[in-house]
């Protein structure tokens, strides 16, 4: 994906039609062999995060959005329902949640103001989410993913999702 947010700086158009089509190969490659769903796309920022890299479209929230909704149309085209991951956003958190503790010191007003942007924008395209798992201190002691703060409050009744949530 990270190549795509390559190619955007410089041929966005290109970018764009590259983004819907990985979106639709990547469900009808899987969809070929039985799978009913991929936990895709990746939402994040990549930013300084050892495990999004170039999982991540793009360093910021507006060249994000399009890729994204580009990859997510692609992926309806083919028949395939669409998570988004990992939210609020786990690009600017350096530690890989798989191997230690991710803990975002930020504010809950720079998480909604940075990372949550390409959540927020694509909110109505996907079927499901995926919460990260790291811990945001200054918002709640818990991980996103086992947090009723971040999943009832923020994702449930400020955001009014009602699609799918999938534990990382």
């Amino acid at each position: 994906m990270g190549r795509l947010g390559e190619l955007y700086a410089t041929e966005p158009h290109q970018a764009l039609i590259m983004a819907q089509i990985s979106g639709w190969l990547m469900a009808t490659e899987v969809l070929a062999v039985g799978i009913d769903f991929s936990f895709a796309p990746v939402l994040d920022i990549d930013d300084i995060s050892d495990v999004i890299g170039d999982r991540g479209f793009a360093k910021h929230p507006q060249n994000i959005i399009p890729l994204a909704h580009a990859f997510i149309e692609g992926m309806k085209a083919a028949g395939m329902a669409t998570t988004g991951k990992h939210f609020p956003g786990h690009g600017s958190v350096k530690a890989d949640s798989h191997i230690a503790a991710a803990i975002d010191q930020r504010s809950l007003a720079e998480i909604e103001a940075h990372d949550m942007q390409t959540f927020k924008a694509l909110m109505p395209k996907l079927d499901a989410i995926m919460p990260a798992h790291v811990i945001y201190p200054q918002v709640d002691p818990q991980p996103a993913g086992f947090s009723k703060f971040w999943i009832q409050h923020i994702l449930r009744q400020q955001l009014g999702f009602e699609g799918v949530l999938f534990s990382d």
